[in-house]
């Protein structure tokens, strides 16, 4: 059975919704045993980063990957959200930039969570659910998503000791840094590769083998990824946007943007949003 997290979520009625903004709600539920295999699949435009966990284990997937769960395996919570969540996260805790969980780029991710932590996370993702529910204050709605990520990039870690300590991690660690500090005015992968003593070759090389993209697509991937956080959480004027991410141009700015969202900046915030925020 192909379990769809998206037909799954709107067919139920006990789901949670976080209302950040109307095309991106961070979605809650509690997974029912099915007493038969099913396969979870994150696969669609604005909720693409889907966390299970339950017995002292997580999965992430991302769109377009597809995990099975046996029957033995099921119940546990859901929690789904998109990558515009998960930076919003980053840019507000900078201390998780390094979090493979949430900064690496593998299509599915299993791991052991931990007593401690398998724990905490029961206790707080109804406590989530109901505070969505019952309309509760979005600063307390997003300490309670901020700790599950806290918590999970923590255990995830604790298990990616030996990855850690690899070569290619390191350089692909310190490529994700350089990016976060200079993807503003460094637009050249000579920059980067120079910063590493590496030849550009190799460098995309490694970003390749572990993230499955090359340098020039991580940083376009960042820059349009902030783009939609400031175009989404802030009033800041689309000339005043293009500039802060070191476009001198606000017309090569929109056309960059068009280019991967396939809308005008303008538009993409009319769409997304009303009032700027995530929560309303």
């Amino acid at each position: 059975m192909l379990f769809s997290a998206e037909f799954y979520f709107w067919k139920t009625a006990s789901y949670g919704r976080l209302p950040m903004n109307e095309s991106s709600p961070i979605l809650v539920h509690r997974l029912e045993e099915l007493y038969l295999d099913i396969d979870m699949w994150a696969g669609w435009n604005h909720l693409d980063r889907l966390f299970w966990f339950a017995d002292g284990r997580g999965v992430l997937l991302r769109g377009g990957s597809t995990f099975q769960l046996k029957q033995h395996q099921q119940g546990g919570w859901l929690l789904v959200m998109n990558r515009l969540h998960i930076q919003y996260f980053l840019n507000r805790h900078p201390e998780f930039e390094n979090s493979l969980l949430l900064e690496g780029d593998r299509p599915v991710i299993d791991f052991s969570l931990g007593v401690e932590t398998a724990e905490k996370l029961d206790v707080l993702a109804p406590q989530l659910k109901a505070g969505i529910a019952a309309g509760d204050d979005p600063a307390l709605l997003q300490s309670y998503v901020d700790i599950i990520l806290m918590r999970m990039s923590i255990s995830y870690a604790g298990t990616m000791q030996i990855a850690y300590r690899s070569y290619e991690a390191e350089c692909y660690r310190k490529v994700r840094q350089l990016v976060r500090q200079h993807f503003r005015t460094r637009k050249s992968s000579v920059f980067y590769a120079d910063s590493l003593h590496l030849s550009v070759v190799k460098l995309n090389a490694i970003c390749n083998r572990i993230s499955g993209k090359n340098l020039l697509e991580l940083l376009n991937e960042r820059r349009i990824t902030e783009a939609e956080i400031l175009l989404i959480t802030t009033q800041m004027p689309v000339k005043q946007i293009a500039l802060e991410l070191g476009y001198d141009n606000t017309g090569h700015f929109s056309s960059y943007f068009k280019k991967y969202k396939g809308m005008s900046p303008s538009g993409y915030r009319g769409l997304a949003f009303s009032g700027g925020k995530f929560f309303k």
